[in-house]
């Protein structure tokens, strides 16, 4: 029988993290840097555990390999069968990730043997004064120019660096050079591919004196030239929800939508529901950002279920759910996988 599923996250321990993921989800008891917190993950680089329930203990892929379609949903079963197709993650930036870019599906398939590129998208959850993401290049630069800055160590230079503040979203397609920087907590969905271009890293060395590779001649291969980088949505008033979608105070903000996810935010009052219903098509991925909140639904012998979840908790919707509910005081966001090309 399948229910919402609480997830537990797998910690990345890269050198520019911190533990800033503690200001959201108290103290966390694996030691050490906390770069990034994959939440729901089906990648050989860490796959989520289920932690609630009768499927508690059970890694995801398998899981997926029990329900297939009824926990994937038809429509992503038809066009990726047993493949996850996202990836959903906390990254903590206490330095400058490094300067980089992700391929698309016909690169990865071709050069690296890899099902998918990587399109992703960020929320920013937290922000520290002055804080700004890089977000493409200045107008204009060529891929001569742009190689030449970059064997030249001047690279920075030809950069667009945008400042951000919380809740800003920003879209990172594959191609779009792009780069973290400090102070910053964000969300990110992603394709499920974890394969990053190197092109700048701030000089940074490892405990043994070594510096991170790079990988410059795949980076000036699929970055995209003629990006125009017009990709930073500010915050704005939640909409309201129709009655019918809703149970007392409800707001929905739409942020990111393309082949590969949907992804949108919701905001639910105290003694309100946001009201959904998983249609056998698609699953959802379910993280709060804010508050805390409660899923209800309805288990398939007609008795009634309940999950709870706070701040920074992730949960896998199963397609087949049917009707949910989610009750507040509690802000989400929820994402669905796309229809790929």
């Amino acid at each position: 029988m399948l229910y919402p599923l609480r997830l537990q996250p797998v910690y990345k321990d890269y050198p520019w993290g911190g533990r800033s993921l503690e200001t959201l989800r108290g103290p966390i008891a694996t030691p050490g840097i906390l770069a990034e917190s994959w939440e729901v993950s089906c990648h050989p680089n860490g796959a989520s555990i289920v932690l609630d329930g009768s499927l508690a203990g059970i890694a995801l892929p398998d899981v997926i390999a029990r329900f297939g379609g009824t926990l994937l949903g038809l429509s992503v079963a038809t066009h990726a069968g047993a493949d996850f197709p996202l990836l959903a993650k906390f990254i903590d930036a206490r330095e400058p990730l490094s300067i980089q870019v992700h391929p698309d599906d016909a690169y990865a398939q071709a050069h690296e043997g890899w099902s998918h590129g990587k399109n992703e998208m960020w929320y920013v959850v937290a922000a520290a004064t002055g804080s700004e993401l890089v977000v493409g290049l200045r107008p204009g630069t060529t891929r001569p120019q742009f190689a030449e800055a970059v064997a030249s160590g001047r690279c920075e230079s030809l950069l667009r660096s945008v400042p951000v503040f919380p809740g800003d979203v920003i879209d990172i397609p594959a191609g779009r050079l792009h780069g973290i920087g400090p102070g910053l907590l964000i969300y990110e969905m992603q394709q499920n591919c974890d394969l990053t271009y190197r092109v700048y890293d701030f000089g940074r060395r490892d405990a043994k004196g070594n510096a991170r590779p790079l990988h410059i001649a795949q980076a000036l291969e699929v970055i995209d030239f003629d990006d125009p980088t017009d990709a930073v949505l500010r915050r704005s008033d939640p909409l309201p929800v129709a009655a019918s979608a809703a149970r007392g105070r409800v707001g929905f903000r739409p942020l990111v939508s393309n082949a590969y996810f949907q992804v949108e935010e919701w905001t639910v009052a105290t003694d309100s529901a946001a009201i959904f219903t998983a249609d056998g098509e698609r699953f959802r991925i379910l993280t709060a950002v804010d508050g805390a909140g409660r899923i209800l639904y309805v288990q398939e012998d007609g008795t009634r279920g309940s999950v709870g979840f706070r701040t920074s908790d992730s949960l896998l919707i199963p397609a087949a759910l049917g009707r949910y509910e989610v009750e507040g005081p509690v802000r989400f966001l929820q994402s669905l996988p796309g229809e790929e090309p």
